[in-house]
């Protein structure tokens, strides 16, 4: 479930297929981004 939707994400949002290291750092920093202070 988690592949298939970081792809359609990453099509939608970049205009290309998910590139493995990047992309998901990527995806990650924005998902954490707004909770991250929380863990401060």
């Amino acid at each position: 479930m988690f592949e298939e939707q970081i792809i359609t994400l990453s099509k939608r949002m970049l205009g290309r297929s998910v590139e493995y290291f990047d992309d998901f750092y990527h995806f990650r920093n924005q998902i954490f981004k707004e909770i991250s202070s929380e863990f401060e």
